[in-house]
């Protein structure tokens, strides 16, 4: 998780350090389709990293616009290596905001437990904090 004290607001509530363990699509907040952050893709320079999936990726695959050939893909490391999805959080000049899961399957959790979990919580904190102005 971000140890940047100016997103205590977002992860007010959030009372795990592993969370998204858990979801109705694909058993967890990471999973399927992983994005990362890479600057060599067009990654915001002003983004700032909330959290990083973790575990074994070891049963997923690079998505092909990732796999440049057989043997390299577009991080240029190991391919264990892209196999991560990274939370993102940015502002834009205009006032407005990004916050990106990555992963597909992000949005399976939320609704896990009744919508009582740190995942739904996180977000609660993003929807009333920026879109709501409290």
């Amino acid at each position: 998780m971000c140890n940047d004290a100016a997103f205590d607001w977002l992860f007010e509530g959030v009372t795990e350090d592993l969370f998204g363990d858990y979801g109705f699509s694909g058993n967890g907040a990471a999973g399927f389709e992983l994005d990362h952050v890479d600057q060599r893709n067009g990654s915001p320079q002003n983004h700032v990293l909330l959290a990083r999936s973790a575990g074994d990726s070891s049963t997923f695959m690079l998505v092909p616009e990732e796999q440049l050939t057989h043997l390299t893909n577009l991080t240029g490391g190991p391919e264990e290596e892209a196999k991560h999805a990274d939370m993102i959080y940015f502002e834009l000049p205009a006032g407005g905001s990004v916050f990106a899961a990555g992963s597909i399957t992000f949005c399976g959790s939320p609704p896990w437990n009744d919508f009582k979990n740190d995942v739904s919580r996180l977000l609660e904190n993003y929807m009333r904090n920026r879109l709501m102005g409290q």
